[in-house]
């Protein structure tokens, strides 16, 4: 069951920021493909396949926040 946002108007605007910023070009940065609305009302975004998620990028990486600060 999908919950009905309160204001389809605000929802609309969140939704139209998120899909600007994946627009941005950075190698950092998933790449957007695209977005639609399924036949059932749903928004989906495509975006390029990650190689993994952050938890797994950071503990494989030997670079520290910590370390990261001290470079700047």
């Amino acid at each position: 069951m999908t919950r009905e946002p309160y204001n389809y108007g605000v929802e609309m605007v969140r939704i139209l920021r998120e899909i600007n910023t994946f627009r941005l070009s950075d190698p950092n940065i998933t790449q957007f493909k695209e977005s639609y609305f399924t036949f059932e009302d749903e928004f989906a975004i495509i975006t390029e396949l990650a190689e993994s998620n952050l938890k797994t990028f950071r503990e494989n990486t030997e670079l520290t926040n910590h370390a990261l600060r001290s470079k700047s």
